[in-house]
């Protein structure tokens, strides 16, 4: 298994020397919450200075002190604060952040990276080959299920839980979910090729 001390001195970093230059460490994303696949990226906040780094297995985010307290009621602040856990420093930080409130924003931000996310879609859609676009759609599912969550105040959580989630009996409807966001009547057409009882790999979503 891929550890977090391997795919961080991918980078030209360590552990111990990210650990001396910041205030907190937390570990969050579904290794936190002890969902992980053997293969799933590793999830870290860096409090202090730097550049946040996305590659593949680690998100290295970093938020400088000065920033945090703007911060700390975005959806992924509010995530952390939930399914975090400090690994090096003060768990005041971790603290703070499970204390915090979902902004009004955060809601409003969410809901226009969707309606991108659906103009990009809709736009290529007929010249994504099959397995794209159950990648799409999956990601598209998953953001509609984050969206639900931040409009009722309530932190997302790790991708895990809201793929059990989807794939139970009593999980809510694509349509369902459509319509929390506003979006029922401009995601038509994706409603119409998505066939929820296909739930992984490349059956998720449209094949048609």
């Amino acid at each position: 298994m891929t550890t977090l001390e391997f795919v961080v001195e991918r980078l030209g970093l360590s552990l111990s020397s990210l650990a001396r230059q910041s205030d907190a460490l937390i570990l969050f994303g579904s290794r936190a919450a002890e969902m992980a696949r053997s293969d799933s990226d590793w999830d870290l906040l860096v409090i202090g200075a730097g550049q946040t780094r996305v590659s593949v297995g680690l998100d290295l985010i970093f938020v400088a002190p000065s920033r945090f307290e703007h911060w700390r009621c975005s959806e992924l602040a509010t995530h952390v604060g939930r399914w975090g856990r400090t690994i090096h420093g003060s768990e005041t930080w971790l603290n703070s952040l499970a204390a915090a409130n979902i902004s009004h924003a955060a809601v409003k931000g969410k809901r226009r990276r969707l309606l991108a996310q659906l103009s990009a879609d809709e736009r290529y859609w007929s010249r994504l080959p099959l397995w794209a676009r159950a990648e799409r759609a999956r990601k598209f599912r998953r953001d509609l299920q984050r969206f639900e969550r931040l409009d009722r105040g309530v932190p997302v959580p790790p991708s895990a839980v809201l793929d059990l989630e989807w794939s139970s009996p009593n999980g809510t409807s694509f349509r369902a979910l459509l319509e929390r966001a506003g979006l029922r009547e401009r995601a038509r057409w994706m409603e119409v090729a998505y066939n929820r009882r296909s739930l992984h790999g490349v059956t998720e979503g449209s094949v048609m």
